[in-house]
């Protein structure tokens, strides 16, 4: 069983294959409407703008506090990947 409308009997008339012809158009519009939305370059760079303007104006407005947060940031990211990759190490066992 699908869901896709009956194909026109062999002796259906002129005006039943173009309605048929029109309702296969009007959903591949709209299923290529669809992937256009998708596949649109500004719906992945709009929110990146709006994230690097806003770290900008962070930065502009309290610089050394944004520094130290980032210095921060960056010391834990690498501690935790450090720890990763040396393992856990307990009773001279490494764990991981």
């Amino acid at each position: 069983m699908t869901d896709s409308p009956q194909q026109p009997e062999p002796d259906a008339g002129i005006n039943a294959l173009r309605l048929d012809a029109d309702r296969a158009r009007d959903d591949l519009e709209q299923t290529l409407g669809e992937i256009e939305a998708r596949l649109n370059p500004q719906r992945v760079i709009q929110p990146i703008k709006k994230a690097v303007s806003a770290v900008s104006a962070a930065y502009k407005k309290q610089p050394v506090e944004f520094i130290a947060t980032a210095v921060g940031i960056i010391g834990a990211v690498a501690g935790l990947a450090i720890w990763a990759t040396r393992g856990n190490t307990t009773n001279g066992t490494t764990h991981g």
